[in-house]
């Protein structure tokens, strides 16, 4: 059987300019990383990363930061999200309040 995901997500596009635009969605649980190739990074703390095993979720510039119910994170490259997912100007006002009180009760992933 197949199977919608009826969760709502925020997504922000990290395009390599709005560094402080990404640390503030991802609420503590993101770090930008310059590589020695010249290029760089935003690695973000998610729900499967593991310190010790030393995994790690980094997204590209192109990639959208997407942000789920709990206030958990993750990188998605820009074609996939492209593909998968469309912008929802017309939320279900359930889902607006219950995300307006995760932010006032301070709800969601701490900060490390």
């Amino acid at each position: 059987m197949k199977y919608r995901k009826k969760a709502l997500v925020e997504a922000l596009l990290w395009n390599g300019k709005n560094l402080d635009d990404i640390l503030d969605f991802c609420n503590g649980c993101a770090r930008y990383e310059a590589m020695s190739s010249g290029g760089c990074s935003v690695v973000l703390e998610t729900l499967e990363s593991n310190l010790e095993l030393r995994t790690r979720h980094a997204a590209s510039i192109g990639d959208y930061i997407l942000k789920g119910i709990r206030g958990e994170v993750w990188p998605v490259n820009g074609e996939i999200f492209a593909t998968t997912d469309e912008k929802c100007e017309d939320a279900p006002q359930e889902i607006v309040e219950a995300k307006s009180e995760q932010h006032t009760t301070g709800q969601g992933m701490p900060a490390s």
